[in-house]
C-alpha cells in the first residue's frame, strides 16, 4: 500500500504541471554503515544549516529526515528504517560539512557477549 502512495505521489510531484512546486521527496538517498557497534547513516545536504534539519522517529522505528534549503526553498524528506537491532535512544545527529550523519548503537542484547565456562 505505502508503495502505491509513495508512486502517486512522485507521479504528482513530477508531473510538469507542478515543475514550480519547491519540493522534493525521496523514500531513501543516503548511505549506511556499520562500524563496530554503531549504526552511521549518512545523507548529503549540502547548503543546508543545522537549523534547518528536522529529524523524528515516527510510528513503527521510521527514521524522518526533513531538510530544508533557504537559498533555493528547497525541502527534501527521507525516510529510513532500521532493524530493531539498533537502539532508538542512542540515536545522535550531526551536521559537518554538509554532511548529516545519523548514529545508532548497537542494543546490548545484540552485542556478542561472551561466556564464562566453568
Amino acid at each position: 500500500m505505502l508503495s502505491y502512495f509513495d508512486d502517486l505521489i512522485d507521479t504528482i510531484t513530477l508531473d510538469p504541471f507542478f515543475a514550480t512546486r519547491k519540493s522534493v521527496r525521496s523514500v531513501f538517498d543516503g548511505r549506511v554503515a556499520v562500524e563496530g557497534d554503531n549504526l552511521k547513516i549518512r545523507f548529503d545536504v549540502p547548503g543546508v544549516k543545522k537549523e534547518d534539519v528536522d529529524v523524528t522517529f515516527e510510528a513503527g522505528n521510521v527514521i524522518k529526515v526533513v531538510a530544508k534549503r533557504s537559498d533555493t526553498e528547497t525541502t527534501t524528506t527521507w525516510r529510513y528504517v532500521p532493524s530493531e537491532a539498533w537502539d532508538r535512544e542512542s540515536a545522535d545527529a550531526k551536521l559537518e560539512d554538509g554532511v548529516l550523519t545519523i548514529s545508532l548503537e548497537k542494543r546490548e542484547k545484540e552485542k556478542p557477549r561472551k561466556l564464562l565456562v566453568k
